[in-house]
């Protein structure tokens, strides 16, 4: 693939658009508004930043990162590792869940994709008979077709912000002019953390996070739910 395809292909992986229901998860947010602690712009601007600047950092992104780096070493017995850790770490059953489903669906569409360039380290990953987690499976895909690590996180930070935006958008509600305000001021921090990522490593993933992990668990019971988790 040559470079203008290389970058559609991030782009169209990331779209709200791309069929693997990132749009059915709240990864707890859902809670946190339904317990009235995210309730307007201000309070979900904090959150997002708390959230991404956290557990999103040292767990997905870092799974990314880490998934992309071990793609390129040939280790696939580094990636099992990492998936193994990744899923044991995510406490709240929704979220490990929310993980393998998305995984799941993540391989089953890039494979339906005229994909002539991808290395076969991708297809090695996939063919191993266990689960996968969608960040995981996403590192892998993106080093396997030779998508840049920097270009490749700062699309997943973008997806992320925004599925958890429009999340807001119709939960708290807040008017999309709102929402677009938010993820304008919070990309301003992305580089800072693309930089703190570049500083972790596997002694830094999945640390823990407890309070997110609870209002996680508290989603389960949650007296009427919009999202999966």
């Amino acid at each position: 693939m040559n470079n203008i395809e290389q970058k559609f292909l991030l782009l169209q992986i990331n779209d709200a658009l791309f069929p693997i229901g990132t749009y059915i998860h709240s990864y707890g947010l859902e809670t946190y508004i339904q317990h009235e602690l995210v309730t307007d712009a201000s309070s979900m601007q904090e959150w997002l930043t708390q959230y991404m600047t956290s557990a999103f950092l040292h767990s997905e992104l870092l799974a990314v990162k880490l998934a992309y780096e071990q793609t390129n070493n040939h280790d696939l017995a580094a990636i099992d590792y990492l998936e193994k850790i990744f899923l044991t770490a995510k406490a709240p059953l929704e979220l490990r869940q929310a993980a393998i489903k998305l995984g799941s669906r993540f391989i089953k569409t890039v494979q339906s994709l005229p994909l002539p360039s991808i290395d076969d380290n991708f297809y090695r990953y996939i063919s191993q008979s266990r689960l996968h987690a969608h960040p995981i499976a996403y590192g892998v895909f993106c080093s396997a077709a030779d998508i840049a690590l920097p270009d490749s996180c700062l699309h997943y930070i973008y997806a992320q912000a925004a599925s958890l935006i429009n999340t807001c958008v119709k939960s708290i509600p807040l008017s999309q002019t709102s929402g677009q305000q938010i993820l304008r001021s919070c990309s301003v921090q992305w580089p800072q953390l693309l930089d703190k990522l570049h500083s972790l490593s596997i002694d830094d993933f999945c640390l823990s996070t407890p309070g997110f992990d609870i209002r996680a668990m508290q989603h389960e019971t949650l007296y009427s739910r919009l999202y999966m988790s």
